[in-house]
């Protein structure tokens, strides 16, 4: 079912039952490391950490401050009962950075960290949804970063901005508005500010009404080497379900980068 239509309320009324839900299908509790010594620089370690596949969980919100890392939770109980290691990670979002960029630095800095952790010889493959696919295209730019899968991601802030599918939240995160000259929305385009070298998967509903996949469409016409895994009838917040067939399909996608 797409939800992309509920309202805010409903929305949440949706999202915990998935929460209540999840975590009684997949008990536990992680264990929280810090990479920074800001409060938000944490990361949330899910599943056995001796395991050979780790991923990298970045969520979304379009940086909005009242989105944080338990968006994720459920999907990372149900990674880590597959016996993935999940690292949930948390950055800096709007209102607690001087500069945008910082929020890509946090990310980066993030997924260093999650590589010194992994064992030696373990794949790392890191998934984001929505602002956290941005954030998984543009901040996994190390070299051990085996795979990336975006799932409908944000490829073109300005687009989605002047399209209002963010609800202004993209320019609170910029702290400049649409159309403001300092070249500064420019400079953080995926483009612009570096993308990861290792492979990218992207997966996107193709009723997305949040982040249409048109963008994803034209993000592809300037990347070839970019795979597009596009799911009919699908929308925007059936990723945020870990029951769901859109779910299923990432692990898949997962597995397939460790083979």
């Amino acid at each position: 079912m797409n939800r992309d239509s509920l309202d805010d309320a409903e929305l949440l009324q949706w999202f915990e039952s998935v929460v209540s839900e999840s975590t009684g299908r997949y008990p536990g509790d992680p264990q929280t490391v810090k990479y920074g010594s800001h409060s938000m620089q944490v990361i949330d370690l899910w599943g056995d950490p001796t395991s050979q596949l780790w991923v990298v969980s970045i969520h979304g919100g379009y940086f909005a401050a009242e989105y944080d890392r338990t968006v994720n939770e459920p999907l990372s109980r149900r990674l880590a009962s597959e016996g993935m290691a999940v690292a949930n990670i948390e950055y800096r979002r709007a209102g607690s950075v001087a500069d945008p960029r910082e929020t890509v630095n946090d990310v980066r800095a993030a997924i260093a960290e999650v590589i010194l952790l992994a064992p030696a010889e373990s794949r790392v493959v890191v998934i984001g949804h929505s602002a956290g696919g941005y954030l998984a295209i543009t901040g996994a730019t190390h070299d051990g970063v085996h795979a990336v899968l975006p799932l409908a991601p944000v490829t073109d802030l300005a687009g989605i901005a002047i399209g209002g599918w963010d609800e202004g939240e993209i320019a609170k995160w910029i702290g400049k508005p649409l159309g403001d000259t300092s070249g500064v929305w420019e400079e953080l385009q995926p483009d612009q500010i570096g993308l990861t070298h290792a492979p990218i998967v992207v997966i996107h509903g193709s009723d997305d009404r949040v982040v249409p996949v048109e963008h994803t469409h034209e993000f592809l016409e300037r990347h070839r080497g970019v795979k597009l895994v596009e799911l009919a009838d699908v929308g925007h917040y059936e990723f945020l379900d870990p029951e769901s067939d859109s779910i299923a399909t990432m692990i898949s996608e997962i597995q397939l980068s460790f083979r």
